[in-house]
């Protein structure tokens, strides 16, 4: 998992993308669930959750800008600390 320097640790975002369709995606993860799965890969005894959202297709406008809004919003929580500095 590649969550290490992500903003959103332990909780993990994610986006599929199905053709023309994109769905975005968030597992939270136990911090010891996370610990035990990178020591030992096991997975048992622990509950992680994951949130979808319904697909959206990027073919169609009113999607596309609702697209747009999820990425400018990962963007930012991203780059934050980054921005905080430019003002």
């Amino acid at each position: 998992m590649e969550i290490q320097d992500s903003f959103f640790k332990p909780a993990i975002v994610g986006i599929l993308c199905i053709g023309t369709q994109l769905v975005f995606t968030y597992l939270t993860v136990d911090i010891h669930h996370l610990h035990k799965i990178q020591t030992t890969g096991e997975v048992s005894g622990h509950k992680s959750h994951i949130f979808y959202t319904k697909p959206y297709d990027f073919m169609v406008e009113a999607d596309r800008r609702e697209i747009f809004e999820h990425m400018f919003w990962f963007g930012f929580l991203q780059n934050g600390s980054k921005m905080d500095s430019l003002v």
